[in-house]
């Protein structure tokens, strides 16, 4: 299951024809907190049986981001500049609202720029908002753009301020391999893709004050950005490889295929 939290439940008929089904064996879920989220459901005297869920994070494979990094130039960002972005698919829950909030208490003056980019991202809502910031002219308002994974390789910090329901976020591991420090909300399986204080930072969801300073302390000290960042890229190289789903994967079935032999 690749899905967010809170998509399935009980008393919907569309759930027991799917994850809720009892012939069901195992549900492989990519994240831990989406295990325990499917283990939290029930009703009463109904529970899923707790060796139904298991947790395989999801992999990626970097080569397929290999090649130049785009120039930022192209969407009015200049050269020799801090980058923060704010990429994502911009529904409510996603709490862009929050990191404008963030962005723009930063103290003035700052050579700083932020894009925000993703499907929605630049509603009327979000104009508005960015239009009354101190930082105005430094944001950098789009909707979805094809070129994102190369776009990172240029980018220093990647922001997620999900407030609620949130899955393995594929956005911060494109991030992540591009060497971008991650900041990412304690929702759903984000705070798993960081060490925190080693390969990013974990803040509270809609704590925009905290988001705040951990933009300043990795813009105010360089080198504990660049450790960061090579500290990010290499999680997922070691932690959420292809081949590391695949042997985790291959487990599970024999587990099965186990279990289905003692059975006969």
């Amino acid at each position: 299951y690749r899905g967010i939290i809170g998509n399935i439940a009980y008393w919907s008929p569309q759930s027991w024809l799917y994850l809720l089904n009892p012939r069901l064996d195992r549900i492989i879920c990519v994240c831990e907190a989406i295990r325990r989220s499917l283990l939290d459901l029930g009703m009463p005297g109904i529970r899923m049986r707790r060796d139904v869920p298991v947790t395989i994070h999801k992999g990626h494979r970097p080569e397929l981001y290999e090649g130049d990094a785009e120039d930022l130039g192209q969407y009015g960002i200049p050269d020799d500049t801090f980058v923060v972005a704010c990429t994502v698919r911009a529904v409510p829950r996603k709490g862009v609202p929050v990191f404008i909030e963030a962005i723009s208490g930063l103290p003035p003056g700052l050579n700083i720029h932020f894009l925000m980019a993703g499907t929605r991202m630049d509603s009327e809502l979000h104009r508005k908002l960015v239009a009354k910031s101190p930082y105005a002219d430094n944001i950098h308002l789009f909707g979805f753009l094809k070129r994102m994974p190369w776009i990172l390789k240029n980018v220093d910090v990647s922001v997620l301020p999900s407030l609620k329901r949130e899955g393995l976020p594929r956005a911060m591991l494109e991030a992540m391999i591009a060497g971008v420090v991650p900041i990412v909300t304690n929702v759903g399986g984000s705070p798993e893709l960081v060490v925190e204080g080693e390969s990013g930072f974990v803040v509270e969801p809609g704590d925009s004050e905290a988001i705040r300073d951990r933009i300043l302390r990795l813009y105010n000290d360089r080198e504990l950005h660049k450790r960061m960042g090579a500290a990010a890229r290499q999680r997922v190289l070691t932690e959420f490889t292809i081949e590391k789903t695949a042997r985790e994967t291959i487990s599970v079935y024999r587990d099965l295929v186990g279990l289905a032999t003692d059975a006969e």
